[in-house]
């Protein structure tokens, strides 16, 4: 186990124990976090659930496209339209 699999652990524990003792508005962030904590580590011991990468440089519109086809689902209207666009201007 590597050392920030070790962490994400003890990070996660110590939000279970906080929720416990948080107010009842912070009780679902707290949560949320955990769980976060606990999918990243899993991610990180399965390399096949690494989702894959998109560089920082992407427009938001070509990470949205790009998601989009990662997922198998066609890009919203109004962002298929913007995509589009972009690929005619950098042409």
């Amino acid at each position: 186990m590597s050392e920030l699999h070790n962490t994400i652990d003890n990070l996660s524990a110590v939000l279970d124990i906080l929720q416990h003792t948080a107010h009842p508005d912070q009780k679902p962030v707290l949560r949320l976090m955990g769980d976060h904590l606990r999918l990243l580590a899993r991610c990180i011991d399965d390399p096949a659930v690494n989702l894959p990468h998109i560089p920082s440089a992407t427009s938001p519109q070509n990470a949205c496209q790009a998601t989009a086809e990662l997922a198998g689902m066609p890009a919203p209207a109004g962002i298929a339209q913007g995509i589009q666009e972009i690929r005619h201007v950098r042409q």
